[in-house]
């Protein structure tokens, strides 16, 4: 299926064929550059490439990065289904902070941040954990979701295409030894976070990111406005914007 994915710079997508005929391909995200531990990263930074991936199943409504940036959705066009998603769509999950975990997500004023909690060299899968969330956050996941697809839409039809870097990455990579059901390229509800985890969870919950990794110049990490979700790239841009609506 052709695939446009949003993804930042410093990012690509690992495939590895699917073993029984029919079955499809496991695909995940690694970086293609370091990552210096403190690093930034955004659902909605990057730029738009393009490939086809033997990937056609859609992520269930329960599925925990459904709340922290997931955007995935599949439309026909010319005939033919295209899908549209950002690289949180192909992120593996852990459901507990253990060694394999390079990223935590949080939300900041209620938008999703993952940042590197350990450097990550190039070539190296991303695995994320979830901090658990405040239970006010959750009455407003129907109207983020709203707002996730308005500021797709935007970038998908503002944005060109970046032919300059291959989605796929081009280097063999070595394979990441079984460490458990959290290797599976699924991910896990915030409900089913155990008592062991609990405890990590805790401290890093006073985690806040801490370095404004800047993009690069050939990337946008979009601001989303939340009354009617058009996004801007500079903050400038959004607070002028706010005053059509309220009026100040």
């Amino acid at each position: 299926m052709e695939t446009l994915v949003l993804i930042p710079q410093d990012l690509s997508l690992a495939l590895r064929p699917g073993g029984a005929r029919g079955r499809e391909a496991s695909v995940s995200v690694w970086t293609s550059a370091e990552l210096p531990r403190g690093s930034l990263l955004y659902p909605f930074q990057g730029t738009i490439r393009i490939d086809k991936l033997h990937v056609y199943t859609y992520v269930p409504d329960h599925d925990i990065r459904h709340r922290f940036g997931l955007f995935d959705e599949v439309c026909t066009s010319g005939g033919a289904q295209v899908r549209h998603c950002n690289w949180v769509r192909f992120l593996r999950v852990s459901d507990n902070y253990g060694p394999q975990v390079n990223l935590v997500c949080t939300k900041v004023k209620g938008e999703p941040v993952y940042e590197a909690v350990k450097p990550v060299s190039a070539h190296t899968e991303l695995v994320v954990y979830y901090l658990p969330e405040r239970p006010e956050e959750m009455f407003f996941v129907k109207m983020r979701n709203n707002l996730y697809r308005q500021t797709m839409d935007s970038i998908l039809e503002d944005s060109p295409l970046d032919l300059s870097t291959s989605l796929l990455s081009r280097v063999l990579l070595p394979i990441s030894p079984p460490s458990g059901p959290e290797d599976e390229h699924k991910s896990v509800s915030g409900d089913s976070l155990t008592s062991s985890s609990a405890g990590s969870s805790n401290e890093l919950l006073d985690m806040t990111p801490k370095i404004q990794r800047r993009p690069a110049k050939s990337e946008r990490a979009l601001l989303p406005c939340e009354v009617c979700g058009k996004a801007f790239d500079r903050p400038s841009l959004l607070k002028r914007h706010m005053r059509t609506h309220t009026g100040k």
